[in-house]
């Protein structure tokens, strides 16, 4: 026994319900299109053809068709009423409308019928039924097999009815069996030539539908391939711009922001500081606690700095190693100082151990600090160098300390 797989079997519901749906909300346009024609046309017709006719209203057909008139009228404009409820909520309605819809052009098929069987214009007893087929052939798109049954039992009764009309002896061809054979097969040619018009265009609808949502199908698939790139392009842009370790910019990236900052300050003539720090004695760290031990390190000393420097446009990255670099854009030597003063007793804060250390039984930083209002004669590179030289001041002096300079 072959079972569908959930997931497909799903999807095919959810396909068939969609179908569903766009053909009710295209019949039940139809509907309304033709049910407003049909009532502004029997609004039209009736006190037309009251006037015309008064002389004959006391005859059996000319009472049938004015009444006929007015059932049409009244007979739309409770499907009109009818279509507006169901219109409110489309998925819910999709089986509804579908019986709405047989019942309109059965309706309008048994109507026709029984106008054409009382002729009252002399038109041919056929002429309004074959208009009604068309009608509702063309109107209203439902499958083939039920529009085929609907029509072909309201056709029975129309030729069962006018069988016993007598329609057949105003023709005057003396063989009267030739008469009824002729009235058989026009209505049935033209009902034959609507359904099989109809059954096309329904077809063709579906058709239609199919490669439409299999090119949805395939767009929607492009889409998720186009959104899960992007996602992996953003990932790996991500990557190439972060240290994987504390999650910081890492040192391509501080140089690119760094170079844009540089220009940006120096056309307004800005201050720009920059903080190189090191962790004190990070070799002996590593060589006494291990290497993971001297990872988590790092990433805590990270994680601190994104926390403490909150400017959008301050620039944290790791350097290299065990060194971090901060650039403060629109920041003088002293604030810049007081940030690495921050920073400093933050680290120390952490109370991480460091029984390895010269300095203190835990981990402590050096700082360089470095400020410039960027001009043409100097560069970013020479910024970084006196940080760096400052650090190493700061080093020098036992550590655990900042150095700041001021370049002119």
């Amino acid at each position: 026994m072959n079972l569908k797989d959930p997931a497909a079997q799903h999807q095919e519901w959810q396909q068939r319900r969609v179908f569903l749906t766009e053909f009710g909300r295209v019949n039940l346009q139809r509907m309304k299109a033709g049910g407003c024609s049909l009532c502004a046309l029997m609004l039209v017709a009736t006190p037309v053809y009251f006037q015309l006719n008064k002389a004959e209203l006391r005859a059996f057909q000319g009472l049938g068709c004015l009444l006929l008139f007015l059932l049409m009228l009244v007979v739309m404009a409770l499907f009109l009423v009818g279509l507006s409820f169901l219109e409110k909520n489309m998925d819910r309605n999709v089986g509804k409308i579908r019986i709405v819809s047989l019942a309109f052009s059965v309706f309008v098929l048994l109507w026709s019928g029984a106008f054409s069987l009382l002729d009252p214009f002399g038109m041919g007893a056929h002429a309004f039924y074959m208009c009604g087929m068309v009608f509702a052939s063309f109107l209203i798109h439902l499958p083939p097999k039920i529009q085929i049954c609907s029509s072909l039992v309201v056709h029975v009764l129309y030729l069962l009815a006018f069988s016993v009309t007598d329609h057949g002896t105003r023709y005057s061809f003396g063989d009267f069996s030739a008469v009824h054979l002729l009235d058989l097969l026009a209505p049935t040619a033209v009902l034959g030539l609507s359904l099989l018009t109809a059954s096309s265009i329904y077809l063709g609808r579906v058709e239609s539908f199919r490669r439409r949502g299999n090119s949805e199908a395939k767009l929607l698939e492009l889409e998720k391939r186009c959104q899960e790139l992007q996602a992996v392009n953003s990932e790996l842009q991500k990557r190439s711009a972060t240290d994987a370790l504390t999650g910081l910019n890492n040192r391509r990236m501080f140089e690119e922001v760094m170079a844009k900052e540089w220009e940006r300050c120096k056309r307004y003539s800005i201050s720009l500081s920059v903080i190189m720090m090191d962790v004190d004695h990070f070799k002996k760290y590593n060589d006494h606690y291990g290497h993971q031990v001297g990872d988590y390190c790092l990433h805590q000393i990270g994680a601190l700095l994104t926390r403490t420097v909150r400017f959008a446009s301050d620039i944290v990255a790791r350097y290299g190693g065990e060194e971090f670099i901060i650039a403060l854009p629109y920041t003088d030597t002293e604030k810049a100082a007081a940030l690495a003063e921050r920073i400093r007793s933050e680290v120390e804060r952490l109370r991480i151990e460091h029984e390895a250390s010269d300095v203190a039984d835990h981990v402590t930083v050096s700082m360089g600090v470095s400020t410039v209002i960027p001009l043409d004669s100097n560069s970013p590179d020479e910024l970084i160098y006196a940080a760096d030289m400052a650090l190493y001041e700061a080093k020098e002096k036992n550590r655990n300390r900042i150095v700041a300079v001021e370049l002119l």
